[in-house]
């Protein structure tokens, strides 16, 4: 139950990033803690962020 209270203000951020901007884009990213970076099959990156809901931009 406190895990779900805790969920409700957070987001899960995912997004693709060329090779060429990750290292632009990555001190951009808004994070509760360090993004997960995976390298992608075609040498681009998948990023992962929990970010808290308040500080998404809508």
């Amino acid at each position: 139950m406190v895990g779900v209270l805790r969920s409700a203000n957070i987001r899960l951020l995912k997004t693709n990033v060329s090779k060429h901007l990750l290292f632009e884009v990555l001190p951009l990213l808004p994070s509760i803690d360090a993004p997960t970076v995976n390298q992608l099959s075609n040498g681009d990156y998948a990023i992962e962020t929990v970010i808290e809901k308040c500080r998404m931009l809508i």
